[in-house]
């Protein structure tokens, strides 16, 4: 079960969510931590002065950069040459980034007086930290959010020549302003087939699952999916659009979204699969739900919003009163519309059931909700009561057969009393055209249904469900229940 926050100030949404647009993939982002490293060396071929004290090797560089490696260790501190290890990395590299990292990184070395040689021989590495450094003159200077921290923490091993493998755990992210802290959590697992090959890497490749996305705000607000199952490639983009497929949520899913204030361009909130609970406020006709399949509740805490909700039975849930509102059939569902406003039209579609704070109304005259309230107005000819109806409703929506329904109405008392203890097959007929056609029968019609009744073809249970369905039947209760019916829900 996925959870789902968004709680989005309007500064948020018309800074960093005015537009929906990312293209980052996930292979680029953790390329970025290498090719940033790369880059110190690329910039920094020789150094200046080196020296190793107390197990931290420093080395420095002409333009005020340099490099510290702590925990250092030789293989033999007395040779002129041969192989090292340290724990940790540090390299700053003034005006640009300064980058550390934790694990075990391997150095080969050669001391020759200015011939000094040293390098790394490959790593495996636990975590990389990045800090950009830019000053605010810099073309690469993020004038909305400053500079920022990247962090990656994993298992992730260099081999000498290069070839990069393991996993990732975490991926993050802080800047200076508006974003206080970013985190992607899962297991990914990496390869890349020449980490010294800057700027392209080779060919980077991901695989894996998200668990968790979070972000958080300086302002408070937060866009957070937790409790996930979420397939990751290379190709992966990690943003807003996210939610917008539906294949990523295939369980009993929980979204509970606040917008400040619309967007210029429609974001939609997929559910997918399950029973999903899923609240909303504010966005406007800006944020689309589309709730899948299952069997849904849409919570809206105001007005003019789109609402699909899919297969399955689906309730959207109001605050207001039933008789604050005013509700159309449009082609494809509802329009509902708070009354004496000329504001904000919410637009249903795939929406079985509303809930209003005094009332619940069926809206699937076609489904199990039409069916029930025909049936029950075929077998005893009148308005159904409303706790009645709820009851019939509950038993259907929960797979009891119309067929079934109709048995047990044919086996009523109060069947019974409006029909007669054992009326012949022309006499049940005749009442099932006067009570729920209200006309008598055809000929032609009447002698097909009494013919199969007679030959034993055709039930009286089965006469009342189809009766209750026809086509007749259903055109004569449209305008009673067209714009959906009302009924006391059971349990």
């Amino acid at each position: 079960m996925a959870n789902i926050t968004v709680n989005l100030s309007s500064n948020i949404i018309n800074t960093l969510f005015k537009e929906i647009n990312n293209n980052d993939t996930l292979a680029d982002s953790i390329a970025g931590f290498f090719r940033t490293e790369n880059s110190f060396g690329d910039n920094h071929p020789s150094f200046t002065n080196a020296s190793l004290d107390n197990g931290r090797l420093h080395l420095s560089y002409s333009d005020g950069a340099y490099s510290n490696s702590d925990g250092v260790v030789q293989a033999n501190p007395n040779a002129s040459s041969g192989t090292a290890t340290a724990t940790s990395l540090e390299e700053y590299y003034p005006l640009h980034f300064r980058l550390t990292a934790t694990g075990l990184i391997n150095y080969i070395y050669s001391i020759n007086g200015a011939n000094t040689i040293i390098d790394t021989s490959g790593a495996t590495i636990s975590s990389v930290n990045i800090q950009s450094l830019l000053p605010s003159y810099s073309p690469d200077y993020d004038s909305l959010l400053g500079n920022g921290t990247d962090t990656m923490t994993g298992s992730i091993t260099i081999a000498p020549g290069g070839a990069l493998s393991g996993t990732v755990s975490s991926l993050s992210y802080k800047a200076e302003k508006i974003v206080a802290s970013s985190t992607l959590s899962g297991n990914f697992s990496i390869s890349s087939s020449n980490v010294n090959n800057s700027p392209n890497l080779g060919a980077m490749t991901v695989s894996g699952t998200a668990s968790s996305f979070i972000e958080k705000y300086t302002d408070g607000s937060i866009l957070s999916l937790t409790n996930l199952a979420l397939p990751v490639s290379s190709s992966t983009v990690i943003s807003p659009d996210l939610l917008g497929n539906e294949k990523n949520f295939a369980g009993d899913d929980v979204f509970d979204i606040v917008m400040g204030s619309p967007l210029t361009k429609a974001w939609t909130f997929a559910s997918g699969a399950g029973n999903d609970k899923i609240s909303l406020q504010g966005g406007g006709n800006s944020v689309l739900i589309n709730a899948g399949t299952g069997n849904d509740t849409i919570r809206l805490a105001d007005d003019g919003h789109v609402i699909n909700g899919g297969a399955g039975n689906d309730t959207v849930i109001l605050s207001a009163n039933r008789a604050a509102y005013t509700i159309s059939k449009t082609v494809d569902g509802y329009n509902l519309q708070t009354n004496g406003a000329a504001g904000p039209i919410d637009t249903l579609s795939g929406v079985e059931r509303l809930q209003f704070s005094d009332a619940t109304m069926a809206l699937d005259i076609s489904g199990t909700g039409g069916q029930a309230y025909r049936l029950y107005q075929a077998a005893f000819n009148r308005v159904p009561d409303s706790a009645g109806l709820g009851y019939w409703i509950s038993a259907m929506d929960k797979g009891m057969a119309l067929n079934d329904v109709a048995a047990l109405f044919v086996s009523s008392k109060e069947f019974t009393d409006l029909y007669g203890t054992n009326p012949s097959n022309t006499d049940f007929l005749n009442s099932m055209y006067q009570n729920v056609l209200h006309r008598a029968g055809d000929p032609a019609g009447f002698a097909f249904w009494l013919g199969h009744m007679n030959a034993g073809d055709v039930t009286r249970s089965e006469m009342l469900a189809y009766f209750g369905e026809s086509t007749e039947n259903q055109a004569a209760l449209l305008g009673s229940i067209g714009n959906g019916f009302t009924y006391s829900p059971w349990g």
